[in-house]
């Protein structure tokens, strides 16, 4: 089982953005795997600032950062303004939206009527068209197949 929404340290500049040697960590806590940044894993990471960013350059707290009262004190901070900026679960943040907030209409009043087929639908043949195994689909489809180093075209057979 893995572990999230535990705090850490992360790098404040993506890597590759020419900071090294002089890394600067922040505070942050990780919310899980993000498997749409980069073409490495990373991790969606949670700033004080209630943002989210993908950070491959991460480490857990010390056992002396997880006992030291500064620390702690560090830690209590911010949960206190993420829970100030974005809430808990169960409640909103408090602070209510904008005055200038208008929700989203798109100008349509009514739903769009919902007509019901007295019979299944059917194909030429007379078959019922969701009665076939949705693999019958692909049969006779033409596709490309890794074999090697190159992709070769293939076509699947019933």
């Amino acid at each position: 089982m893995q572990r999230s929404y535990f705090f850490l340290f992360f790098d404040k500049f993506p890597a590759g953005s020419g900071t090294f040697p002089e890394a600067k960590e922040r505070l942050g806590r990780v919310l899980g795997p993000d498997k749409n940044e980069g073409s490495e894993m990373s991790q969606h990471v949670l700033t004080s600032k209630g943002t989210v960013v993908p950070r491959r350059t991460l480490r857990p707290l010390l056992p002396a950062e997880l006992t030291s009262e500064t620390e702690k004190r560090k830690r209590a901070i911010f949960d206190d303004i993420i829970s100030n900026k974005l809430g808990y679960s169960l409640s909103s943040p408090s602070k209510p939206p904008p005055s200038d907030y208008v929700p989203y209409a798109d100008g349509e009043l009514d739903s769009p009527p919902i007509y019901e087929l007295d019979e299944d639908p059917v194909d030429n043949d007379g078959t019922a068209v969701f009665e076939k195994p949705i693999t019958d689909h692909f049969i006779h489809a033409e596709l490309r197949l890794p074999q090697g180093e190159n992709l070769m075209s293939a076509k699947v057979i019933g």
